[in-house]
């Protein structure tokens, strides 16, 4: 009879997913001082990916979250793109040389490449959207 029966399936809203974003800078020194700055930038990131263990006499029983990061974009003086509510470091992933160079004469990287990737700390909702969220 070429017929079927309608499964009427509908969709049901369940929740709000929460934003993800990922970064990915090259640093290239050219200064010993700037492989050291770069050294320290890395430190921080992955310093502040982790929790603060909380111990009571040498025994943990819970972690004191991270610190949230403010992100903003900027073009010159101007406020662009979206904005994005506080978020945490969910990742870090940190790639050296991958141009294949060599090492400066001190041992530092010639080239270091940082991917964060951040999670936004609560859902968004319409009126977020139109507050440019």
């Amino acid at each position: 009879t070429q017929t079927a029966l309608n499964p009427n399936k509908r969709v049901l809203f369940k929740s709000v997913n929460l934003r993800a974003f990922q970064f990915s800078f090259t640093l290239i020194p050219t200064s010993r001082e700037e492989a050291e700055a770069i050294k320290t930038i890395v430190k921080q990131f992955r310093t502040e990916l982790y929790p603060e263990e909380i111990a009571v006499e040498g025994i943990p029983f819970g972690y004191k979250f991270p610190n949230r990061f403010i992100i903003s974009f900027y073009h010159g003086e101007n406020e662009i793109a979206y904005k994005l509510q506080p978020a945490y470091l969910t990742d870090v992933t940190t790639s050296f040389n991958r141009g294949g160079r060599g090492f400066f004469e001190d041992g530092n990287f010639t080239e270091t490449t940082i991917s964060l990737s951040f999670k936004e700390y609560r859902a968004l909702h319409k009126q977020d959207i139109i507050d440019g969220y």
